[in-house]
């Protein structure tokens, strides 16, 4: 199978807190997947790492076997109805 996605050994400060601690995954074609975990487990700072949006203490992040691929990643985070609707378009 094609590795679409590995995470090694990932770890992630903000400050001096650690929260994200020695994470490792691949995900491969054909996979599905599911991110589950309780308020403040470190679900978004995941993301927010693995989107190169947040620097990572530890570790590597390859996107199909590339390790820096942020020019070729697009995100949009969802936003409340409010925000929406407070958006000009």
């Amino acid at each position: 199978m094609t590795k679409l996605l590995e995470v090694k050994n990932l770890s992630v400060f903000y400050d001096s807190q650690q929260v994200l601690k020695d994470v490792s995954f691949v995900i491969e074609q054909g996979d599905y997947i599911g991110l589950v975990g309780a308020n403040g487990s470190g679900k978004t700072t995941l993301v927010k790492a693995m989107l190169g949006l947040i620097p990572i203490s530890k570790g590597s992040i390859n996107h199909f076997g590339i390790v820096d691929t942020r020019q070729e990643i697009g995100y949009l985070p969802q936003v409340a109805v409010t925000g929406n609707t407070l958006f000009p378009a």
